[in-house]
């Protein structure tokens, strides 16, 4: 044991030293911010004072040539959100925005948001009675940041403040500079109707407003005006009326809404005045009974309709070819060694094995669904396999998969108890490792769309909660259903081999599957925080194995001790893993709206393909037919421009791209054609399918431009 000691004790030296040198590296070396937005959160008041209201303030230091958004983002883009975290009886008001500006692509999209810095402020108001000697207000800040492409970033921020009889001011050059960022407040009984094409806003200014400088229309409700679209402001006496070309959303949803009236004068100087204007009670659209109806039936499909039944029989198809995807095939060695040790059970236990499976994949389905219905609820703009955007979401699964992997190998052996009833993890033995195998199932099929899902899952979402998770449900079932009925008929049960010492040698062989897919979930790793944590994320599986090692010291002092320091030392290091910016391949062009749009305001053909790390079945399809010596000759021949956008992190503008094609996950592929020689119209954008080949690829494009 002496021996052993010292063994302990240089490894766990050497990874102090290691953590140490290794994790302080990536700032050492960074070019870029590690965020392209730092946020300072202050409070105008040096102690909360019962009773009496006070500010807090963010300032957002923006990178040179990035920017983040208003609460309207305009035509692309994500509002910042702060959610507050306050002891009982506070009560915080709604973000005061400051004065927004527009932020033109070319002309082809505007955004409404901020360049270089941006103050928010919030007032809190405190109970009239406290008993805390101090407080402390906690921030949850999420924003999206945007150049060529765009970044998700977000941070916790707090201050804290005592408790006093009389406060007094504080921070007061920081908000003397967010107040002067701040639209002022008016009561102006502002209108606005359609007319025509057109919005028209009229404002009564009671001879506040001059016609010197340009006056620009913010407001706070989406697709009300054309953003792109010129502004014309008409003065008549206390009277100013503004005119845009109307937006694509029914006026009917906006009885009113906050907005923002901005005038710059020619001297730079700005002035804004912030207001709420309500829609025309004359212009109000009416709705008639038969709208109401056909309303009715496109956005809730009732039980047993036609249009519903379909949608789960394609939902249940979509689950069952999943079998057959790459995303599926390390699970698929599992459930084999599953069923190769059952084959000699009775008919009952089998069947149980089988619904316990099925129970775990339909769970499954359906916790991930409710996931993303509740994020979506909150205006996350998430999709499905949204879960392997998050790169320790990925850690994760990787080291799981290694473990599993030294299980099967017979490095060490985990049980679990269900019920009372004794089930090894990974071997097969019992109703619970049946069902963790359908939960590992669900957990790597999610990130993939078979085909027949993508129109599943685009309508499910669409729909209330209730129909929505009986389509996931199904999904589900779908996927467990070829086991299930294995399990529940007795000649397909019979065709399997029958037990023997060989399957001893067969489990062994089955823990490389699951080495190669650790494998894997590192290479995305890597895709999605760089070769740094890629190296973390090795060395974390070698001090697993070492940790495991150790089982059999575990009442020895120093093997307690050293398993404390090294797992102190790997959480220390992967604590903020790097954000690496996805660059595209040669000869490819970055998604974003504004590139696209270029491309399609020219002649020539566009093919866009949206893709991710973690998606077996993109990565297939590129190595076999998109990214092949072949297809470069086909693109080329035919002047096609290759537009990729990489949603292996989250990509609010991706999300988006997708929504527009009824599609919540990847891969999808788009293909525009050329415009018409003699009309130059463009013929509409055509979806392909999910699998493809070269012959399917090149088929699809003869067929569109014929």
């Amino acid at each position: 044991m002496k021996q052993l000691s010292r063994l302990q004790k240089f490894f766990a030296v050497f990874c102090l030293v290691f953590s140490v040198a290794v994790f302080a590296a990536p700032a050492a070396q960074a070019e870029e911010p590690a965020q392209y937005v730092t946020v300072d959160m202050k409070a105008d008041t040096d102690g909360v004072q019962p009773g009496k209201s006070f500010l807090i303030g963010f300032k957002q230091t923006i990178y040179p040539e990035w920017h983040t958004y208003w609460k309207n983002p305009g035509d692309t883009g994500a509002e910042t959100r702060i959610k507050l975290t306050m002891p009982d009886g506070f009560t915080a008001g709604d973000i005061l925005w400051q004065t927004p500006e527009r932020v033109p692509y070319g002309d082809v999209f505007v955004n409404y948001g901020y360049a270089h810095e941006a103050y928010f402020l919030m007032e809190i108001t405190p109970p009239a009675e406290i008993t805390a000697k101090d407080v402390t207000i906690t921030a949850d800040k999420s924003w999206l940041v945007c150049k060529e492409i765009c970044i998700p970033e977000d941070g916790q921020y707090s201050v804290t403040l005592p408790v006093k009889a009389a406060a007094s001011p504080a921070n007061t050059d920081f908000f003397a500079a967010a107040r002067a960022h701040q639209p002022e407040e008016k009561d102006w009984a502002v209108e606005f109707a359609r007319e025509g094409d057109n919005f028209v806003l009229t404002v009564p200014h009671g001879g506040s407003l001059t016609a010197d400088g340009t006056i620009t229309f913010f407001p706070a409700a989406w697709g009300l005006i054309d953003n792109l679209a010129a502004q014309q402001s008409e003065f008549k006496a206390d009277m100013l009326t503004v005119t845009v070309k109307a937006g694509d959303r029914d006026f009917s949803e906006v009885p009113e809404t906050m907005a923002v009236l901005r005038i710059d004068d020619a001297e730079g100087a700005t002035k804004a005045y912030r207001f709420t204007a309500k829609k025309n009670a004359d212009n109000a659209l009416a709705i008639t009974p038969a709208q109401e109806t056909v309303s009715d039936t496109l956005v809730t499909d009732r039980f047993f309709s036609f249009r519903f039944l379909t949608h789960l029989l394609l939902a249940m198809l979509g689950g069952m070819i999943l079998n057959l995807m790459p995303c599926v095939f390390p699970v698929l060695s599992l459930k084999a060694l599953s069923l190769v040790k059952h084959g000699d059970h009775g008919r009952g236990k089998a069947a149980m094995q089988g619904l316990s499976y099925t129970c775990g994949v339909v769970a499954s389905f359906g916790l991930v669904a409710g996931a993303l219905m509740v994020f979506q609820s909150f205006g996350a703009a998430v999709g499905w396999g949204f879960q392997l955007q998050n790169p320790y979401v990925i850690l994760g699964l990787g080291a799981l998969m290694f473990l599993i992997g030294l299980n099967l190998a017979g490095f060490f052996e985990i049980t679990l108890n269900f019920g009372g009833a004794g089930a090894s993890l990974t071997r097969g033995e019992g109703y619970g490792a049946s069902f963790f195998t359908g939960v590992l199932a669900t957990i790597l099929a999610t990130p993939c769309t078979a085909p027949f899902m993508a129109a599943a899952i685009g309508y499910a979402l669409t729909q209330p909660a209730v129909q929505a998770i009986f389509v996931f449900l199904f999904m589900g079932l779908g996927l467990a259903l070829p086991y299930l009925l294995l399990t529940l008929i007795p000649a397909l049960r019979a065709a399997l081999p029958r037990p023997g010492a060989w399957m001893e040698r067969f489990r062994q062989f089955l823990a490389f599957p699951m080495f190669l897919t650790a494998t894997w979930l590192v290479w995305v790793l890597g895709q999605q925080a760089g070769m740094d944590a890629v190296f973390l994320s090795l060395a974390m599986f070698v001090a697993l194995a070492w940790i495991i090692w150790l089982k059999d010291s575990q009442k020895k002092f120093w093997s307690r001790g050293f398993t404390l320091v090294l797992v102190a030392a790997l959480f220390c290091g992967l604590y903020k893993l790097p954000v690496t910016p996805v660059q595209p391949a040669p000869g490819e062009i970055a998604y974003t709206q504004a590139a696209l749009d270029k491309l399609l305001a020219a002649d020539k053909p566009v093919l866009v393909n949206m893709t991710a790390a973690w998606c077996i079945t993109c990565k297939m399809n590129e190595r076999a037919v998109l990214k092949t010596d072949a297809a470069h000759q086909l693109f080329e021949s035919r002047g096609i421009t290759l537009v990729t956008g990489d949603w292996t992190r989250y990509d609010e503008a991706i999300t988006a791209y997708l929504e527009q094609f009824q599609r919540r996950g990847v891969p999808l592929y788009v293909y525009y054609g050329p415009r018409n020689a003699e009309s130059g119209e463009r013929p509409a954008p055509k979806v392909l399918p999910q699998l493809l080949t070269p012959q399917i690829l090149r088929n699809a494009l003869d067929a569109e431009e014929k």
